[in-house]
């Protein structure tokens, strides 16, 4: 996916007299890092505090971020990020979306990171975006839970489902 990411990176001194920070999209080569920070005033010789001011993706994943987690992280952080979530394929995105709405434990840049390093140790069904229809998944289709007839309508299938997420 191409553009996955962009940050506005901003320094105290612009952002309290109004002035506007600067958008960088990510991943960034240490050469576009470098001239969006000059174009913020900082330069070696002026190492202002600068942080992050804004935050813009089309990914539900990223959206779904705390923006005070993408904050307290890095802009190398970020960038790594950015540079694993252009690598994906659309059907892998999908199953980012579904695992990040049927967990919901994401909640900074690290638990999304190793997400993505770690596909292959999560299960993608296809249209299960949820717990309830997690938990109707395994109820109804799946060979791990056999109920005799007619019981599968007593379990509570947002139950079942958010406790098969949680336990993988």
């Amino acid at each position: 996916m191409e553009n996955p990411l962009s940050i506005q990176i901003h320094n105290r001194e612009r952002f309290e007299n109004n002035q506007p920070g600067e958008w960088l999209k990510l991943p960034a080569t240490a050469e576009q890092l470098h001239a969006a920070m000059l174009a913020i005033g900082v330069t070696t010789e002026n190492r202002q505090d600068f942080f992050i001011n804004g935050i813009d993706s089309p990914i539900a994943a990223v959206q779904r971020l705390p923006f005070e987690q993408v904050q307290a992280a890095t802009v190398d952080e970020l960038n790594y990020l950015a540079a694993r979530l252009e690598r994906l394929e659309p059907p892998e995105l999908e199953a980012l979306h579904a695992a990040g709405e049927v967990m919901g434990y994401w909640n900074d840049v690290h638990h999304l990171t190793e997400y993505i390093h770690n596909t292959e140790y999560f299960v993608y069904i296809p249209g299960v975006t949820a717990p309830a229809p997690l938990g109707q998944h395994f109820l109804h289709n799946s060979p791990i839970i056999q109920l005799p007839e007619g019981w599968t309508r007593a379990g509570e299938s947002g139950r079942l489902g958010r406790r098969a997420a949680a336990d993988g």
